[in-house]
């Protein structure tokens, strides 16, 4: 059989060049620690490993978004927290205005303190969480919910007609929602109209009213007492409200617990498949490695070797 010198080259070449293009992905893998598969290399591979780092990339981002929710629950239950205690000041106030025994200077301590609750009130269904978004204004979180708004209403004091409708819900009847998970959203859920009433009834008017009956000195012990009734209704109703607003963000705390747990549960396992499917393994990458390490020396041995025959210098 005749012998071509330029075939034993080129096919020699081949073999030392494949080996040493091996001998590189080799040790690529052993420096990166990934194995570097490509869709020609293993399509389904490569399909599942894209899947799960898109899987990976969401959860991350819903993660960030739980950690957000989280943090406004928070400043939320902080605010609900104010507005019980507040409002258990307002109800012994109410209690003790209503013995009916008051002399008009007692019936304006009470307005006094009845006063720094409102003022106290406001600010807690004002609050924002940190980044001037306000927490019980649904979607309208640029606007503080509970605003002054004249409206009619109003009683005489020293002759002066002073308006107590004043205040009035300015946010939106639904709170923004926010994914947290696969075909998953959540939200604050909770407004201020919820709280307090949306409209001229609202607490923060009932309470606005008592205060000025109980510093009126004009007004008499029978108007204060009426004042007083009023407000204790509507206490007993804002108070269920608080102590349902308080309790609805509890659950979805603990939801967002829950979800994180099943969360790191779920990202854990997948971690573990797409290491399997592109994380080097150390004991056979070295194996291969210098296996054809030794090989590629043979090979350069061999093919210097032959190439010196005398033989090749002279056969075509």
């Amino acid at each position: 059989m005749r012998i071509s010198t330029s075939n034993f080259y080129n096919n020699t070449t081949t073999q030392l060049n494949e080996l040493q293009s091996s001998i590189s992905d080799l040790s690529t893998q052993v420096s990166t620690g990934k194995k570097g598969i490509t869709p020609q290399d293993d399509p389904a591979a490569s399909v599942q490993i894209l899947s799960l780092s898109q899987v990976g990339a969401a959860d991350a981002q819903y993660t960030k978004n739980r950690v957000a929710l989280k943090n406004t629950l928070g400043s939320a239950t902080s605010a609900l927290n104010g507005m019980i205690d507040t409002l258990q000041g307002v109800n012994e106030q109410v209690v003790y205005g209503s013995t009916g025994s008051l002399s008009n200077q007692d019936r304006s301590t009470i307005a006094t303190t009845l006063s720094g609750q409102l003022s106290q009130l406001i600010s807690l269904s004002n609050s924002n969480d940190g980044a001037g978004h306000y927490l019980f204004s649904g979607f309208n979180v640029a606007s503080s919910p509970s605003t002054v708004s004249i409206t009619p209403g109003s009683v005489s004091i020293n002759g002066t007609p002073v308006s107590y409708d004043q205040y009035s819900y300015q946010g939106t009847s639904s709170s923004a929602q926010i994914q947290v998970d696969v075909g998953r959203t959540a939200g604050l859920d909770v407004t201020a109209a919820d709280l307090f009433g949306s409209d001229a009834s609202n607490f923060l008017n009932k309470l606005n009213k008592a205060i000025a009956v109980l510093s009126n000195p004009s007004q008499t012990a029978s108007d204060a007492t009426t004042a007083l009734n009023d407000l204790a209704v509507s206490f007993k109703t804002t108070f269920d409200n608080v102590l349902k607003a308080q309790s609805k963000v509890g659950i979805t705390q603990n939801q967002l617990e829950n979800i994180d747990i099943l969360s790191v549960d779920k990202g854990n396992s997948n971690a573990k498949v797409l290491s399997a499917l592109q994380d080097t393994d150390y004991n056979k990458t070295l194996s291969d490695l210098a296996r054809q390490q030794v090989q590629l020396q043979a090979a350069q041995k061999s093919f210097q070797q032959i190439s010196s025959l005398s033989l090749f210098n002279y056969i075509n």
